[in-house]
């Protein structure tokens, strides 16, 4: 659900068994059902049931990668899986905040099967560093 409300990016297999990556940028059925989800005006599963001409969420195409928990300070806490799925590759301009990139430059020299030699059970959380009158900060791995 996340893959498709924070990227537009939809894991699917359909009724022969074929897995694909549907996109909000380039299928205007699957932009609608994006901004429908997006609006709150539908649920994915409302989406993929009554539009999907028999397609699943593939979630086998989805691989274990990290996992966040929020720092104890924090009033509302999450307990973070991230997951890794192979896309095409894309030649764009993208702007990076630095978890994302980290994980990238951890993830780019890999194959997708390989993946898991990278994923480790361990919680990682974030470092808040009293900067005392400055900006406060937070540290990745």
């Amino acid at each position: 659900r996340e893959l498709f409300e924070e990227c537009g990016l939809l894991a699917v297999v359909n009724c022969h068994n074929q897995r694909c990556l549907l996109s909000a940028t380039s299928d205007r059925i699957v932009r609608e059902w994006h901004s429908a989800i997006s609006d709150g005006h539908r649920s994915l599963f409302d989406m993929i049931s009554v539009n999907s001409d028999n397609l699943l969420l593939d979630v086998r195409s989805l691989k274990p990668f990290s996992n966040w928990l929020t720092p104890f300070d924090y009033a509302r806490r999450f307990d973070t899986y991230f997951y890794v799925t192979y896309v095409d590759p894309y030649n764009g301009n993208s702007i990076l905040a630095p978890p994302q990139a980290y994980e990238l430059t951890r993830i780019v020299h890999h194959g997708l099967d390989d993946l898991h030699r990278l994923h480790t059970d361990t919680k990682i959380c974030p470092q808040l560093v009293d900067a005392g009158s400055e900006v406060r900060r937070q540290i990745f791995p």
